[in-house]
């Protein structure tokens, strides 16, 4: 990444990000409503790893809840999927894919329950 906003968006390395805050002040305080960790720049070094640790927890967490989501979504599809694979074994891929297209409809949701991901 080259774009210094991008940096300071997305970069995990503690001492990048303290270098790029000297170097952008306003930028580093104009993204920190976005980037709640840019914050900590100004208390050091040790308490900026602890907001970037915590960061990463945080992001792990909403990732289980996301993927929990898709599982919860996919559950009646995984019951179905031993029958629909024996029904398509055999099958010209156009014909195949018709049958799980069917198959699918009323059984996969068209939108992900509980929200976006």
């Amino acid at each position: 990444m080259v774009d210094p906003e991008a940096q300071l968006l997305y970069s995990r390395s503690a001492r990048d990000l303290m270098a790029l805050a000297r170097r952008y002040p306003d930028l580093r305080q104009r993204l920190a409503p976005q980037r709640p960790v840019l914050v900590a720049v100004e208390r050091g070094l040790s308490e900026l790893e602890a907001a970037l640790d915590a960061e990463r927890r945080q992001l792990i967490h909403a990732n289980e809840e996301r993927l929990m989501k898709y599982m919860t979504a996919a559950e009646r599809w995984a019951e179905a999927w031993p029958e629909v694979a024996r029904e398509i074994t055999g099958k010209p891929l156009p014909e195949a894919h018709q049958v799980l297209a069917q198959r699918a409809e009323g059984v996969l949701p068209f939108a992900l329950p509980g929200g976006p991901p």
